[in-house]
């Protein structure tokens, strides 16, 4: 009996947020908690094999979270600037995904410099309150980018009812490059479903590209 305790207590929280993370992907697999769920699945069955089997390899997702989340959120971070200002331009607003990545680097240290320069209990104490909200945000950046990935070769319907394309900003009366890619992949969309989808351009005034002619 002492055993099945063992296991239920060691197995039981991967247990636990595995069935949290097939009931939410069955509801809605397009939920950001399913990131979450995934994630804390894979890091505490990870964590019960380490402790029953004392396998090396069930290090590895617990030091890519640990080690690995942070440099691979900025980078991302990073990366996606490059792409956004080289097809819309440099601007505050295309800047922000650079801007964040600093800012988060900058709270990562903020405890550190706090335990060097000797400040007070209470500086400490908001200093690492900062680190462990940097630590969480990283966490679920680097658990959404995992789900993102598995979610894009989830079987899924290839039927669509409408079809939105969020707004990018406009260059006079013309779609910016990366509206324009958008309002191309609906068209796509539009025509590998016989133009039987409605379309919808929530910010879409001004658009003259042809590709833009999306309403049958």
């Amino acid at each position: 009996m002492t055993d099945w305790w063992q296991i239920a207590l060691l197995y039981g929280p991967s247990a636990v947020f595995g069935l949290l993370l097939v009931v939410s992907v069955i509801q809605e697999p397009r939920r950001f908690r399913n990131a979450v769920w995934l994630a804390a699945f894979v890091l505490c069955l990870s964590s019960a094999l380490l402790l029953d089997f004392w396998r090396d390899w069930a290090f590895i997702p617990i030091m890519l979270v640990a080690v690995f989340a942070p440099v691979i959120v900025v980078s991302f971070l990073l990366i996606n600037t490059v792409v956004v200002v080289r097809h819309e331009g440099f601007a505050l607003s295309t800047v922000l995904p650079a801007l964040l990545a600093v800012v988060m680097m900058a709270c990562m240290v903020v405890y550190p410099l706090t335990v060097y320069f000797h400040a007070p209990r209470w500086g400490k104490g908001i200093g690492l309150l900062i680190v462990l909200e940097g630590l969480w945000f990283f966490f679920t950046f680097a658990a959404l980018l995992a789900y993102s990935t598995i979610y894009r070769i989830l079987p899924r319907r290839r039927r669509y009812d409408y079809i939105v394309i969020l707004g990018a900003g406009l260059q006079g009366t013309k779609p910016t490059p990366l509206l324009r890619g958008r309002i191309d992949k609906a068209v796509d969309l539009w025509k590998r479903q016989g133009g039987r989808t409605c379309s919808s351009f929530p910010e879409g005034k001004g658009l003259t590209s042809k590709s833009a002619r999306l309403r049958p």
